[in-house]
């Protein structure tokens, strides 16, 4: 959510605290970005860190030389995690570090992650590209959520009457535009 969408919440909310945290929020946005490549005693005190994996996290820490603890979060099957997000690609080597990881959130607000699910809602393919996976029998009634807006597509084209082929182009359709809506779906 944008900050003036944060500020209009609390707006209508009337919450400070909504407002509050939307000031804060575009005030940190605002900060450049820190250059990358630079030892972090040597940044400058007028720059935002920022890593995009565990690993350039995990060299800043070592870097600073404090001691600290990483907690893996936003990995549940919920809202947060980014489709194809699974738990194989947290605890990759360069990923892990056992020293710092010794907590791991499993229930927030966005879903939950405490059981292991050995099948994804969607297949991330090495080009980086998104398909849909086929349902598995025997998965508990998994359906891939691309695999039921085909399905909702398809009945309702049975309903309206059209006729197989213009159903599968809309089923397949159906497919890739949920695909394409990320982890909206």
């Amino acid at each position: 959510m944008s900050f003036l969408g944060r500020a209009g919440l609390g707006l209508l909310l009337r919450d400070q605290r909504t407002l509050d945290f939307g000031r804060f929020l575009q005030e940190t946005e605002s900060v450049p970005l820190c250059p990358s490549g630079v030892a972090v005693r040597d940044l400058p005190a007028d720059c935002r860190e920022m890593t995009e994996t565990p690993a350039e996290l995990f060299a800043k820490l070592d870097d600073w030389g404090h001691a600290s603890i990483v907690i893996p979060h936003g990995t549940a099957w919920g809202s947060s995690a980014p489709p194809g997000a699974f738990w194989d690609a947290q605890i990759a080597t360069a990923q892990d570090d056992p020293r710092r990881q010794t907590l791991v959130e499993i229930y927030s607000g966005h879903g939950n992650s405490e059981e292991y699910r050995d099948f994804n809602d969607v297949i991330l393919e090495p080009d980086g590209s998104l398909s849909c996976p086929e349902v598995i029998p025997g998965r508990r009634g998994f359906v891939p959520g691309c695999q039921r807006a085909g399905q909702i597509i398809g009945e309702r084209c049975r309903l309206a009457s059209i006729d197989d082929a213009e159903c599968q182009v809309r089923i397949e359709d159906a497919q890739r535009n949920y695909l394409a809506a990320g982890k909206a779906g």
